[in-house]
């Protein structure tokens, strides 16, 4: 820092030899090399100090990407162990329920007959709709409920003048 100030002395004492006129070409040229070289390591340390500040953000999300995996690793552990305890306790009777009780529950579906049928996690469903929206819906909730394993639907949809959906 000290060799910019004496650089800055030495500037403007060339500056006060240019305002005064006392000055060959060559002086001139010395004076706008001066101005460029200070105006350039004035630059470089505006640059280096703000690559040290994006080295420092870069460790810091470094740091925090490494505390995110680690996180994730033990959270995906915690899960297969959950996975694990429900697909024992999931019989196919408890898996009947569960699927029976998640259709009764949705109100889109009141008023539809949804037969299900589980056979070691596999389930199969059969019935009529009125759209296909719904019969994706029946089939969207079923898959989602924990340790189901394969969903057969086999619900149609269902036409007014044609309620078997044949």
């Amino acid at each position: 820092m000290s060799s910019i100030r004496s650089f800055a002395a030495a500037f403007l004492a060339a500056g006060v030899l240019v305002a005064s006129g006392c000055q060959d070409p060559s002086e001139a040229r010395y004076g706008s090399a001066a101005k460029d070289l200070s105006e350039t390591r004035l630059e470089v340390e505006r640059l280096a100090a703000e690559l040290a500040q994006a080295e420092v953000s870069a460790q810091r999300a470094e740091e925090r990407v490494e505390r995110s995996r680690t996180a994730l690793i033990r959270s995906k552990e915690t899960l297969a162990k959950a996975e694990g305890r429900l697909a024992n306790a999931a019989t196919d009777e408890v898996l009947f329920r569960t699927i029976q009780r998640r259709l009764l529950e949705d109100r889109k579906l009141r008023g539809t007959a949804i037969a299900v049928r589980v056979d070691r996690g596999a389930v199969t469903l059969s019935g009529s709709v009125e759209s296909d929206a719904l019969r994706q819906r029946v089939g969207l909730l079923v898959e989602e409920a924990p340790a189901v394993k394969l969903v057969d639907n086999q619900v149609v949809v269902s036409t007014p003048g044609n309620p078997s959906g044949n």
